[in-house]
């Protein structure tokens, strides 16, 4: 009988050692192991069951997967950060405030490069002949290689945004948290790093929520913020395979010169009008991706009872501000055109009318007052 009650006490200590064991694991670890919900407005709303008290370690140690990138200056002032996710995915961070704090008041924007960013080094995603006018070339401040005063003649306009009046940089968006990821394999080879991609999203908005860090909108228990995932050429591929993949969690989506090879999926994942919003942008002299795959999606999305809009610019208007209006503001799915587009490279007419990033990216493309509408 004493044995027997020696045997329960042991196995008593042992359940009670093994349960501090699970508990202290669930504080450390991020998102995974949260459970998530997703409200029909498309925001992610992520809850748990245990809200570990504020750890300002917590956010340090997550931080450490995080590097400043040397020699690198930001219009915004804010530090650009490079890293690396539990998967293994190289990305860049960059948040709009000086104050880094893992989560937006307003919007995560996740970049997705095209095919010339594919490899293993980071710094292409960012590079000026990588990708002009692109995201992260937006946010670079190259004013340091001008000729002497204050103008690049080899930048795009795009390039040399000016944080005073570029939404993405004063604020006029909101604070927004960029992500730009990059693909080693290419995001058409399969769908594995687009799995990391989203559980990047994840893990940011997870690892701000449980560091009580003071940025991170909280409501009812859980962190919040609008997703947007953009991305362009091969990368615009990608952003409408995120739609298929995980639209719940996505507000917008916005795919440039993109291409899709599973439109019925496609459509069954936005067709109810009341999940993600879409915007196409294509240039209409593109000879890369010819502008009737962005067509031919949106004419499939059309088919769709949701608001709609189609807008056409030419070279005179693509560069100066271009008029909005309610249409465009309340459509859910959008199509934008550039008649004469630009080129990534300046003269390189193997891929003429491909850029027509540095058209919609720019500070007067409709591309932003309609962001601001999905809020």
């Amino acid at each position: 009988m004493r044995l027997h009650q020696q045997r329960v006490a042991v196995l008593a200590v042992v359940l009670g050692c093994v349960s501090l064991v699970i508990a202290s694991i669930w504080t450390v670890l991020p998102g995974p192991l949260a459970s998530r919900s997703v409200p029909r407005d498309g925001q992610v709303v992520l809850t748990h069951s245990h809200v570990p008290p504020t750890d300002s370690a917590l956010l340090h140690r997550y931080e450490e997967r995080l590097t400043q990138v040397k020699n690198v200056k930001t219009k915004a002032g804010s530090p650009l950060y490079e890293g690396r996710s539990v998967g293994g995915l190289r990305y860049l961070a960059w948040h709009s405030t000086t104050e880094y704090c893992r989560v937006t008041t307003s919007w995560i924007m996740v970049y997705l490069h095209g095919a010339g960013e594919i490899g293993t080094d980071i710094r292409e995603v960012y590079s000026s002949l990588g990708g002009r006018g692109t995201i992260p070339n937006l946010i670079i401040d190259r004013r340091r290689d001008d000729d002497g005063g204050g103008r690049s003649g080899n930048v795009h306009d795009a390039d040399c945004a000016d944080r005073h009046t570029h939404p993405l940089l004063n604020g006029s968006l909101g604070d927004v948290l960029v992500l730009a990821p990059q693909s080693s394999e290419g995001w058409t080879s399969s769908d594995a790093e687009l799995t990391l991609v989203h559980a990047l999203i994840q893990d940011h908005l997870t690892a701000a929520h449980r560091s009580g860090c003071p940025r991170a909108p909280v409501d009812g228990g859980g962190a919040k913020a609008h997703v947007v995932v953009t991305g362009v050429s091969q990368g615009g591929y990608a952003v409408l395979r995120m739609i298929e993949l995980y639209g719940r969690s996505i507000v917008a989506a916005v795919a440039l010169c993109g291409f899709s090879f599973s439109l019925p999926v496609l459509l069954g994942a936005v067709g109810n009008c009341d999940t993600t919003a879409v915007m196409l942008a294509h240039g209409s002299n593109d000879i890369v991706v010819p502008a009737r795959e962005s067509r031919r999606i949106f004419q499939e999305l059309s088919a769709t009872n949701c608001r709609k809009y189609v807008a056409r610019y030419s070279k005179a208007t693509s560069h100066v501000g271009i008029p909005t209006d309610g249409a465009l503001l309340r459509s859910r799915f959008a199509l934008v055109e550039y008649d004469q587009a630009a080129d990534p490279l300046d003269g390189n007419e193997a891929a003429a009318g491909h850029a027509v990033w540095r058209d919609l990216y720019a500070a007067s493309s409709p591309l932003w007052p309609w962001l601001s509408s999905r809020q």
